[in-house]
């Protein structure tokens, strides 16, 4: 007590951190220094202290509260090692308890630091399989009364084992099977046997009065101990069987018989042995005239001899008929009753003297001993026959009372015995034959002599198995070599060296076992896998020692019992289930399958989740069939991956594991969704003219689905009959024709996008296409850098081209000049009215921009107009000349320079132009003077492009200008320009445009040919490069009519040279 107060204060000066229990266990008969665990590391300590503080921890015993246990331990000091000190045995420190723990404190200080813990130490001591059950005795005797009742119980003594749980006693066996003797097996709530034996079938002392088996007590360890104990039967004999006498007693006796001798000896026979087979004769009580019997015979109660007491008297009484009772001594005594005839002879008459020469060997004066294979025929014996009487006193005739012999006359007074019928000693192995002889005196004498016939056996005895079909034993598969299979006996009817047998193995056996050739004991001799070869089936020979032996043969059935020694199989490397989502709980997933080698119980698979799966929604039967257990969204996760384990129910089960894995299959919930356009952002823009294919916008749309559920397709639904658009697969909406307008033009349309699920989902979108209106100006080209070489070399052509047609116009010019010089003279005569107030300035006709006519009557006019449209032609007031100059009547100076320089530079005068028309100025008509030469670029176009609604437009195609397209049709007509199929205005009454009237007059080859005549084919091409159209129109005017009242110079008779120019 001192010592434990003195502790508690040292405590209160360290820093105590905490007490707790550290679990260690380690098997029993480990070696000494064997280590079982480690503190240090078990209490997770480095976790909480520096590396340098740890390595100084000291660990110290500081009690045991075990006191058997003291020295079965040691702790190192400097490690925390806790190690044996001793050969462990469970059994003695422990004796039957299931647990066996052992339990001390140690003390963790640091010698440096105010650290102190106390853990308390807990080893527990696990059972090995080191002990063999035990019987108290190795061998026994029972004493079982042979008419003791089917299933009387003998208590046998249990075997003891002092290893404890599955190492213990898990059951008993007797060996070998039979079907006379079982064991009956009862476990107390101890798991104490208690054992006995069980009778099975009646028996039967006189047919077997002895009985051994073998009883085997397993252990439940890998491999089993086992402890055998021998069981002798001994039968204890009941009375059951009552003395029998051969057969009827019959004499003669002559009256002169000596008183005191021995008249008859009675012999009773009873197959019980001791007391009850032990006979004693008497008189029956039950009869008559039992004291006049009593009064002449004797009867030894114990010999059976009768012994004559009183003389005859044959005047009296010559014959004696009497009852003998033969009784055993047992409990319940069994009797029999024979009847003796005693005839008493006159003394005049002597009976036949009959003696026996016997033919075979003798054992004795009265008895021969003959094989049993003796012939039919055989004589075995003489009769000699007697008579010293005279006459037919004197004459005798003898009989035989056994079947199997017969008396066969010799001569007079000798008969032969012989065999009469074939012998068999298993039958009946001893014959007594009596010989009885009669004379033919009055009355006649009877003379009764016997021997007895001991027949020796012979080798005509098969060995013969004790079962009736075959041998049925088990034997648990993995059972180590020589581990006993069963016991077979035989049986030979034969005696002696005949009946002794040897058992041997058929050759179909010998690999497998082997037997003990005395007992007949079946032992394995190799270790047998039930999953290989389930049964065995052998034969065994039964070999008796005869000279020329014979041979029995049993078959013997073995059946290999399992053993849980095989796993669970899986028949995939992983499992892989498809469920659709969107389905209720209990949804059928699957089914997983396994397959176990064992049988039984042993193969009964049950499959489970492993671990604590609450996250995974789905339920897994014990039978494999996995279910879920909820709703599934693909879209939330469309994959579970998870590990199922699958379990045998043996006795100490087996598993497997396997990854299953589950995907969601799309159900096509989702409907597609149109990111763009959208509701916010549904207008669309693109320029009428582009080029057919062009994108105008991309549907941007996603479906959440998957597979084909999320492949979507695009159409337009609603407000595209006229086919303008067009939308592919890529979502694509693209321009699918060209469509003229005269202004901005909106479109609404309706975009649909449908997946391509079974049940396909649709969301459509409302969209606003506009077609913006634009002329050629107000595009700029597209250029393509794949074709700039090409563009080159057309650029060069158009300048050449335009370098000639300037040339052959000037020469025209220059043509017209000269015949005017030879007019100038007679126009100089004429008077020339000026209307309106128009003035000459140095020949010159002053032209104004705000005025749509001439100033003055021309005689005659050159006009020259690039012609896209010919209801807006070039005013060919634009160019005028002086008729008043004799010398040089020529077109004005700018005018005509404007006209040369549209001609070789045709972007730099349609802007130029275009500026002319908007301003109506000449200042912006020349613009191209003060341009220092630069010209106009085509980057610059866009900023000069003209008002679509502007008539003063300078007429030109734009589309055909900016874009490669042919200039015929599908039909291979010319394409009609865009003045001809837009300029409705410019119609006449005749539903004819003045292009397409002009052209009438003058039996021209119209691109507006409304006919339908098949032009000739022309040559098609899929790329046509940006092209220049241009239509030049030379007018010579011959002749002029003066109107004189509208002062105009009207066209009288001209000549017309029209060409196109086509560049591509």
């Amino acid at each position: 007590m001192g010592t434990m107060k003195i502790f508690a204060v040292v405590l209160l000066l360290v820093d105590f951190i905490h007490c707790s229990t550290l679990s260690f266990s380690i098997e029993e008969e480990k070696a000494i220094d064997t280590i079982v665990g480690n503190i240090a590391v078990n209490s997770g300590l480095s976790s909480n202290m520096s590396g340098q503080d740890f390595n100084m921890l000291e660990y110290k015993r500081v009690s045991t509260n075990s006191e058997n246990s003291a020295n079965l331990f040691n702790i190192v000091e400097t490690t925390g090692d806790i190690k044996t000190t001793t050969v462990i045995d469970r059994e003695e420190i422990c004796k039957l308890k299931q647990t066996c723990v052992i339990t001390f404190d140690v003390a963790v200080s640091s010698p440096f630091s105010n650290f102190f813990a106390l853990y308390t130490i807990e080893i527990s001591i696990i059972d090995k399989n080191d002990n063999v059950p035990t019987f108290p005795q190795s061998s026994i005797t029972l004493e079982i009364h042979e008419d003791d009742s089917i299933g009387t119980l003998y208590s046998l003594d249990s075997a003891q084992d002092k290893d404890i749980g599955i190492n213990s006693i898990q059951g008993y066996e007797i060996s070998p099977l039979n079907s006379t003797f079982d064991l009956n097996v009862e476990r107390n709530l101890d798991q104490s046997f208690i054992l006995r034996v069980e009778l099975r079938q009646k028996l039967d002392r006189e047919v077997d009065d002895f009985y051994q088996f073998h009883v085997t007590a397993k252990d439940g360890g890998s491999p089993p101990n086992i402890g055998t104990m021998t069981v002798d039967v001994k039968v204890i004999d009941a009375n059951d069987n009552k003395p029998e006498f051969q057969s009827d007693y019959n004499i003669s006796i002559k009256e002169n018989f000596s008183v005191g001798n021995t008249l008859l000896q009675l012999l009773a026979t009873d197959k019980d042995i001791g007391e009850n087979g032990q006979v004693f004769y008497r008189f029956s009580p039950h009869q008559s005239d039992l004291d006049n019997i009593q009064q002449v015979f004797s009867l030894n109660s114990e010999t059976g001899k009768i012994n004559l007491k009183q003389a005859f008297d044959y005047g009296q009484k010559n014959l004696y008929k009497f009852f003998v009772d033969a009784s055993d001594h047992g409990t319940d005594p069994q009797w029999s009753q024979t009847l003796v005839t005693i005839r008493v002879e006159d003394d005049g008459n002597n009976p036949p003297h009959v003696t026996f020469s016997y033919l075979v060997s003798k054992i004795n004066s009265n008895t021969v001993n003959i094989s049993e294979a003796e012939k039919v025929g055989k004589a075995i014996a003489i009769v000699n026959v007697q008579d010293s009487d005279s006459g037919k006193s004197g004459q005798v005739t003898c009989v035989i009372n056994n079947d199997k012999f017969e008396l066969q006359s010799l001569s007079a007074g000798k008969f032969a015995v012989i065999i009469k019928q074939i012998l068999d000693r298993e039958t009946v192995d001893t014959h007594t034959i009596t010989v009885t002889c009669n004379d033919q005196g009055n009355p006649p004498m009877t003379t009764q002599e016997n021997f007895t016939v001991q027949l020796a056996d012979e080798n005509d005895c098969t060995p013969m198995f004790n079962v009736n079909y075959a041998y049925f034993a088990a034997i648990s598969e993995n059972s180590t070599s020589g581990s006993l299979v069963t016991q077979v006996t035989a049986s030979d009817c034969d005696a002696g060296h005949n009946s002794i047998i040897r058992y041997f193995l058929h050759a179909d056996g010998v690999d497998s076992f082997v037997i003990n050739d005395i007992t007949g004991i079946i032992n394995t001799k190799k270790v047998f896998d039930r999953e290989i070869n389930p049964r065995l089936t052998f034969r065994v020979l039964a070999v008796d020692s005869g000279s020329r032996p014979l041979t029995g043969t049993a078959t013997v059935v073995v059946n290999v019992t399992d053993v849980n020694d095989n796993s669970p199989t899986f028949n995939v490397t992983a499992f892989n289930f498809h469920v659709l989502e969107n389905q209720d709980a209990q949804t059928l997933v699957g089914k997983l399958t396994a397959f176990d080698l064992d049988e039984g119980e042993n193969a009964r698979l049950t499959f489970s989740l492993v671990g604590n799966n609450a996250e995974v929604p789905f339920h897994v039967y014990p039978n494999g069939t996995i279910m879920t257990t909820q709703k599934l969204n693909r879209e939330d996760k469309s994959e579970y991956r998870f590990r199922i384990v699958v379990s045998d129910h043996g006795i100490v089960p087996k598993v497997a594991q396997r990854e299953v894995r589950i995907m969601v299959a799309d159900g096509n919930d989702h409907y597609p969704v149109i990111h763009f356009p959208n509701s916010n952002n549904k207008t669309l823009a693109i320029v009428y003219l582009e080029s057919v294919g062009s994108v105008i916008a991309t549907v941007n749309a996603t479906d959440a689905d998957s597979g084909i559920n999320a492949d979507l397709a695009y159409s337009i639904v609603a407000g595209n009959q006229l086919g303008i658009f067009d939308i592919n697969k890529h979502g694509q909406i693209i321009l699918a024709s060209t469509h003229m307008i005269k202004e901005d033009t909106v479109f609404p349309v309706v975009i649909s996008v449908k997946d391509k699920g079974v049940n396909p989902r649709e969301t459509t979108q409302d969209v606003f296409i506009v077609l913006v209106y634009a002329n050629m100006a107000a595009v700029s080209p597209v250029k393509d850098n794949t074709t700039g070489n090409k563009y080159v070399v057309i650029s060069a052509v158009v300048v050449a081209f335009t370098a000639l047609v300037s040339a052959v116009i000037i020469a025209i010019i220059i043509i017209l000049r000269r015949n005017d010089k030879k007019l100038a003279e007679q126009s100089r005569r004429e008077k020339v009215k000026h209307a309106n107030g128009d003035v000459f300035t140095n020949g010159t006709v002053s032209y104004d921009p705000n005025h749509g006519d001439l100033s003055r009557k021309k005689k005659k006019e050159v006009s020259f107009s690039l012609e896209d449209d010919l209801d807006n032609a070039f005013d060919a007031s634009s160019f005028s000349y002086d008729d008043r100059d004799h010398n040089s009547m020529r077109p004005s100076k700018n005018n005509t320079m404007q006209f040369q320089q549209f001609l070789i530079q045709p972007d730099k005068q349609i802007k130029s132009l275009q500026k002319a028309h908007d301003t109506g100025s000449d200042t912006s008509a020349e613009t191209i003077g003060s341009d220092s030469g630069r010209g106009g670029s085509e980057s610059e176009l866009p900023n000069s492009a003209n008002n679509p609604d502007d008539s003063r437009a300078f007429g030109y195609n734009n589309r055909d200008f900016h874009k490669c397209s042919s200039p015929f049709d599908n039909n291979g007509r010319p394409n009609r320009p865009f003045s001809d199929n837009y300029s409705n205005s410019a119609k006449n009454n005749g539903g004819l445009t003045p292009r397409e009237t002009f052209e009438r007059k003058h039996k021209l080859n119209s691109s507006t040919r409304r006919d339908n005549n098949q032009l000739p084919d022309r040559p098609q091409s899929d790329e046509w490069s940006p092209s220049f159209h241009m239509m030049i129109s030379v007018f010579l005017v011959r002749n002029q009519k003066h109107k004189e009242d509208e002062n105009l110079v009207i066209p009288a008779e001209e000549d017309v040279f029209m060409f196109y120019l086509y560049i591509c």
